[in-house]
């Protein structure tokens, strides 16, 4: 699924791309026995839950996946975000070099920036010593020359502000981005996502008699919920992103 790809509600309003509602089907082979064929039962809008259902609790459990993982493959907008400056400059073999060459502040944002477009609502503000704040997005060209005010290192989402030396530190740099991997959702992170979702189906009453057929019904569901937290917590384990802590030498 390419980024743009996603699953919505009937209504158009809501979304999930991680995975499908028939991949949480899939996922917990949730049989359709009033077929003929038996074959993987298929969420609709009369189905108990209902595609538009299933698509809600879709939305949360990405939410909790990026959450954890500390990424996300979906398009995340952070409005108006008020950051402190941090002091950088750049540095060759030893040297910083001058400020308005390559230097300015550095303030960390969240990873995985996406391009800086301001007809995508992206803004940026700085504010002056007299407390007000003044729109630079124009100014802001995300080049590293001495045109711009700053520019944006996207993967490790640091934004390096040209801010002058007369700007206070504090809440100093408003600014509104996107950010989210633009790389295809992985298999295994669809297949986590419709297994977290498969959990919340079998764990109601109703589809007890739906899940695991003969002998003990409830023995089989609980294990079989076993195998699927514990295949849901290895995924998450090996894919979490773990942040370097390091300091910028004066």
């Amino acid at each position: 699924m390419t980024q743009d790809e996603r699953w919505c509600t009937l209504d158009g309003r809501y979304v999930a791309q991680y995975c499908s509602p028939m991949d949480v089907a899939r996922a917990i082979r949730l049989i359709d026995y009033s077929s003929e064929d038996l074959r993987i039962w298929e969420p609709s809008d009369s189905s108990i839950p209902s595609w538009d259902e299933l698509i809600f609790r879709i939305s949360a459990k990405e939410n909790e996946i990026d959450t954890y993982l500390g990424m996300s493959w979906r398009c995340n907008r952070m409005v108006d975000q008020v950051v402190n400056l941090g002091t950088y400059w750049h540095d060759i073999n030893g040297y910083r070099t001058e400020y308005w060459v390559r230097g300015g502040y550095s303030i960390q944002l969240e990873q995985d920036i996406r391009q800086w477009d301001p007809s995508q609502g992206d803004r940026i503000y700085l504010r002056n010593i007299q407390n007000a704040w003044i729109d630079k997005t124009s100014e802001f060209y995300d080049c590293d020359d001495q045109k711009s005010i700053g520019w944006i290192d996207y993967k490790a989402g640091v934004l390096h502000v040209r801010a002058g030396y007369l700007n206070p530190k504090a809440n100093s740099v408003k600014i509104s981005y996107r950010y989210g991997r633009t790389d295809p959702v992985p298999a295994h992170i669809s297949r986590c996502c419709a297994l977290m979702v498969g959990l919340t189906i079998l764990n109601e009453d109703l589809y007890l008699t739906r899940v695991g057929q003969g002998g003990d019904l409830g023995g089989q569901k609980n294990d079989q919920k076993k195998a699927m937290q514990d295949e849901i917590n290895a995924i998450l384990s090996a894919n979490r992103r773990f942040t370097s802590v390091y300091s910028l030498l004066p």
